[in-house]
């Protein structure tokens, strides 16, 4: 417990005192990650700052509940995108309607609450609060794996075609041209742009989180 104390002492007063600086290097982000779910309007990535303490509240709050945190997803919104309870009635509406099962317990703290989210084989950890106005989200998955990235589904959606059939057309012109005793210019080209789309596929899909 005072371990948890100490943790969320150093985010409250990390949020304080860095949030402008803080959140002007986090990003702009329309769902919590890992469970794939959209969240309320208004919030940003909260990773640019003390990530170990926030790992260490989440973990308490999971390790509470006889569970194991794996994948991380810190979240926070300005106090302009509004109230609390109107972010977790929003937020909560979207777990639902995509068909997670959304369990709320009161926290520690009189101002937090928890979430224990299930779809499936997926499970996560949701501790919400609130600092001064703004609202903050830690989630952890619990059980099963992360979400599939839209935007990255969307880029590899859109290179693997254009890198297989570049690839393919290169090494056409390459062998067709050989066979002349030439070299093809415009083939080594566009095997080069095919070899190129499908690298980038590979580092989206093993390095990219």
């Amino acid at each position: 417990m005072t371990s948890s104390i100490f943790a969320r002492a150093i985010v409250v007063v990390a949020w304080c005192a860095l949030s402008a600086s803080a959140m002007a290097e986090d990003r702009p982000i329309d769902r919590d990650w890992h469970t794939g779910v959209i969240v309320a309007p208004g919030a940003k990535t909260w990773t640019a700052d003390n990530y170990e303490q926030k790992q260490g509240l989440i973990n308490e709050t999971a390790t509470a509940r006889g569970k194991t945190c794996t994948n991380y997803a810190f979240i926070g919104w300005p106090s302009a995108a509004g109230d609390i309870q109107e972010i977790l009635a929003t937020t909560r509406k979207n777990y639902e309607t995509e068909g997670w099962s959304v369990t709320q317990t009161q926290g520690d703290i009189a101002t937090d609450t928890i979430w224990t989210v299930r779809r499936g084989d997926r499970e996560a950890v949701i501790l919400w609060g609130g600092v001064m106005g703004s609202t903050i989200y830690l989630s952890c998955l619990t059980a099963g794996s992360p979400a599939s990235d839209p935007i990255q589904t969307l880029f590899v959606g859109i290179l693997l075609p254009i890198g297989l059939g570049c690839l393919g057309a290169g090494l056409w012109l390459i062998r067709r041209q050989r066979a002349y005793g030439a070299v093809s210019v415009v083939g080594v080209v566009l095997a080069g742009v095919g070899a190129a789309a499908l690298t980038a596929i590979a580092v989206l899909v093993l390095f990219v989180a």
